[in-house]
């Protein structure tokens, strides 16, 4: 475009200059609304609190309000989870939890405050990072001994307890967050082509086996009596109990404190070189914020397939195997495994079912990838030793 005098010039630009400034507040006002939309659905949610329901309703999109969930279950995962820190809580009836946020992350935590990285106080903004869907309230949030390993609030807990945050200046974090995302991997190229996967705009997004997909990261939250009975712990007597408790606080034997509890905290302390002394001297204290690794569930098609009972699952439950599923190491056969697992579930969300795959962080089945390489080479060596070492 050629400029007839130097005023064409300068009007151009200030049309240029508007232009740019209109686009930035576009970003802005996208921005506004999406924050908008997300704290509409959280109010939503909240709201659906409001009605309860029974254990065999069939509404699944209303329940119990926070409090009735509390009053339901002794120091149920539904309360505020405040782990025990120097800027966590401030009034001594705010339930806690034995443990720290983050899990072993709370470990580099720790070195970015002591290498004044992070101050000691500080806390997350939580602005524009709500869900990025809407999910529950369903009736097993209300039973402890339904969820005993997860907190079912964990992914709305910063908002739903907002009041609580500003009054008691309580530290809580989000367990749970829920995001949308786009996955490639390069044999879902090959799946389409060899026609396991059809495109079809939504859930398979393309020729190149490209996936739409929803993604829940989800923290360890234990409720202890709990995890006692799932996994039937401490089957001696109750005097046998107090009598091991003894050696350990004299005189003191804690009320409402299970055999089963009782061994399966004792377990804990001992087996983490004494690192939680709050799991044998709070009994009071039912939730543990375990420093291992957590999980994420990733969603094919809609997620609220995942609750509905009429709906098909295909699901596929994977422990972590980076040597194979990030490195595609030969020495084992889980990144085909996975693959295979994610073909699956998206075939069975573009059938109207759902299609979850729940990748766990516990390397190798939680031998760790140490024990784990020790037992790849005791199978190495087995035609020389003929019996391979047991490990763990």
């Amino acid at each position: 475009m050629e400029l007839s005098s130097p005023a064409d010039a300068a009007s151009l630009s200030q049309l240029l200059n508007i232009l740019r400034d209109l686009r930035d507040e576009n970003r802005q006002l996208f921005k506004a609304v999406r924050s908008i939309e997300g704290r509409l659905d959280l109010l939503s949610l909240q709201r659906s609190y409001q009605t309860p329901i029974s254990e065999g309703s069939q509404d699944a999109r209303t329940g119990p309000s926070p409090p009735d969930m509390q009053r339901q279950s002794l120091e149920n995962t539904t309360q505020p989870i405040c782990p025990p820190s120097p800027s966590s809580v401030t009034k001594p009836d705010v339930p806690e939890a034995i443990g720290a946020h983050g899990g072993s992350y709370s470990v580099y935590h720790a070195l970015a405050v002591a290498s004044k990285d992070l101050d000691v106080d500080h806390k997350p903004d939580f602005t524009n990072t709500e869900p990025a869907v809407n999910l529950g309230p369903f009736p097993q949030w209300a039973n402890a001994k339904k969820i005993v390993s997860l907190d079912p609030l964990g992914h709305i807990a910063p908002w739903l307890f907002e009041s609580t945050v500003r009054s008691e200046n309580i530290h809580l974090r989000p367990t749970i967050a829920i995001t949308k995302a786009h996955m490639k991997l390069p044999e879902l190229e090959h799946s389409v082509r060899a026609g396991r996967l059809v495109p079809d705009g939504k859930i398979c997004l393309n020729a190149t086996g490209e996936l739409a997909v929803t993604k829940f990261a989800v923290e360890p939250v234990w409720y202890l009596p709990g995890v006692a009975e799932r996994f039937g712990i401490g089957k001696h007597s109750h005097d046998s109990h107090c009598a091991s408790v003894h050696q350990l606080r004299p005189r003191t034997c804690l009320t409402g404190w299970s055999p089963d509890e009782g061994t399966l905290r004792r377990s804990l302390f001992e087996n983490t070189g004494g690192s939680f002394p709050e799991l044998i001297t709070r009994g009071d204290m039912k939730l543990f914020l375990p420093p291992i690794g957590g999980l994420t569930v990733y969603c094919f098609g809609d997620p609220s397939r995942m609750s509905d009972p009429t709906a098909k699952l295909a699901l596929r439950i994977h422990d972590e195997c980076n040597g194979s599923d990030v490195f595609g190491s030969d020495i084992c056969t889980c990144r085909p495994y996975l693959i295979f697992g994610v073909e699956e579930a998206v075939k069975e969300a573009q059938r109207g079912g759902s299609g979850v795959v729940v990748y766990f962080r516990k390397e190798g089945r939680a031998l760790g990838e140490v024990t784990k390489y020790l037992v790849y080479n005791a199978r190495k060596n087995l035609s020389i030793t003929m019996k391979p070492p047991l490990h763990g």
